[in-house]
């Protein structure tokens, strides 16, 4: 006679709950944190407008003593224009049941309510962060180029992210999100719903991503990838609508914002492409070309967390360490930073970033970074009385629907003084 277990036994027992819902999605929102957001008298739903000084005033005549009075040449002003940004909509849109909330009032640990408020915010910020470091990247999220046992099903797929373009970061709790695939033409792998891909499983340690779709639209990915075409990756929608990221504003040699790069070379940035590792002294050539641009401050290099390991050995094995690190702001590694002086004598902080790809460094003066726009992150919206009212009941439902809001975007003011590198690849697996 088989015993009873105590799945049958559900409603005799009192089931226990930890203190604390542990969140297992990576929390990195250093732009965010570190970038302010412009003052609320400066915040517009429509265009933002920053004026740029791109060219020097320029007005001189030369002479010599013997010369006498001089004739001079016409004035050469200096060259402002006005760089204009727009703000993005993002819009998160979530549901909770009555059920959820009253049961949740009677347990110790965090609400239902305030879960899935921490975990839409969570997740709303890594969908920002993303944006301000690869919006409108021509690479998308990562550069896939091979298959790996591709063909699970007539409906799911396996694919795999060059290594250079990857970052576990990037992809860990993504699953359910919806993507579209694109071709490096900027043309829609597929059509219509057969062009909408659900991301279903993740192997962080062998780059594999998981995709389900419509026959259709799954046989035309494996097509595209099994030919060695190159296809990237985009949420579901984003593609041409994102605002513009770091990676596309320093790769940039046409218009953007409203002002000509291939016109004004200070709107252009540093993009640099090397191979091997990325070490100590790439980072400070990088530096070094932006300092003979016009850098004279203190920068952030952001790096894939295994970069990061390779570069903070070497930067150990060199023993090139300054006052900075004996303030615990980067010795050895320590607290996550690593500092030293850089070819302007202001200070280089190399930084990991959860999100940063495996082959991708952004060498930037934060204090140059903007966001600009109408609203930050906000539940409070549509005419809300307080923080607190954003909670709308679903008719014919027991369950509350709420939305969670952005309308931003990020600009850097002088990219002739930031770099983007790539093409590396971390030696640390």
């Amino acid at each position: 006679m088989a015993g009873t277990g105590s799945s049958n036994l559900q409603g005799d027992f009192k089931e226990a709950y930890a203190s604390k819902i542990e969140n297992l999605i990576p929390q990195c929102a250093t732009i965010q944190q570190e970038v302010p957001f412009v003052p609320k008298a400066q915040r517009t739903g429509n265009l933002y407008h920053l004026p740029v000084i791109v060219t020097s005033s320029q007005g001189y005549k030369y002479g010599l003593v013997s010369s006498g009075a001089l004739t001079l040449n016409n004035a050469v002003s200096m060259n402002t224009q006005d760089a204009q940004i727009q703000g993005v909509q993002l819009c998160l849109q979530n549901t909770i049941s009555f059920e959820a909330v009253a049961k949740s009032q009677q347990n110790s640990f965090e609400t239902a309510t305030k879960l899935v408020i921490d975990d839409s915010a969570e997740s709303m910020r890594k969908r920002l962060e993303l944006m301000f470091l690869y919006g409108q990247s021509t690479n998308g999220l990562g550069v896939i180029t091979q298959n790996s046992d591709s063909n699970v099903s007539a409906t799911v797929t396996r694919i795999t992210v060059n290594e250079g373009q990857w970052s576990a970061g990037i992809w860990s709790g993504l699953e359910n999100a919806q993507f579209n695939f694109y071709y490096s033409t900027s043309t829609l792998v597929s059509s219509g719903a057969d062009a909408i891909f659900t991301l279903t499983a993740v192997d962080p340690d062998s780059r594999y991503l998981t995709f389900t779709g419509t026959a259709t639209g799954i046989t035309a990915l494996e097509a595209a990838v099994t030919g060695q075409t190159t296809v990237r990756p985009y949420f579901l929608g984003a593609y041409g609508v994102e605002a513009v990221g770091l990676e596309a504003i320093l790769t940039n040699t046409g218009t953007l914002f409203n002002i000509s790069a291939a016109t004004y070379s200070l709107w252009r940035g540093n993009y640099i492409t090397i191979t091997g590792a990325l070490n100590y002294g790439r980072i400070q050539q990088a530096v070094a070309k932006c300092t003979v641009r016009g850098l004279d401050e203190d920068v952030t290099v952001l790096v894939n967390p295994m970069t990061y390991i390779d570069v903070s050995n070497q930067i150990t094995a060199l023993r090139r360490f300054t006052n900075a690190e004996d303030n615990k702001k980067g010795s050895m590694g320590a607290g996550g930073e690593l500092s030293f002086y850089g070819p302007n004598a202001a200070m280089v902080k190399v930084r990991p970033h959860l999100f940063v790809k495996q082959g991708d460094c952004f060498i930037v003066p934060m204090k140059r970074l903007l966001r600009v726009g109408a609203l930050d992150m906000s539940f409070s919206l549509l005419g809300n009385q307080s923080e607190q009212d954003f909670l709308y009941p679903i008719p014919g439902t027991s369950a509350y629907f709420f939305y969670l809001y952005s309308l931003q975007a990020i600009i850097l003011m002088t990219p002739a003084r930031a770099a983007f590198m790539n093409g590396f690849l971390p030696t640390t697996n």
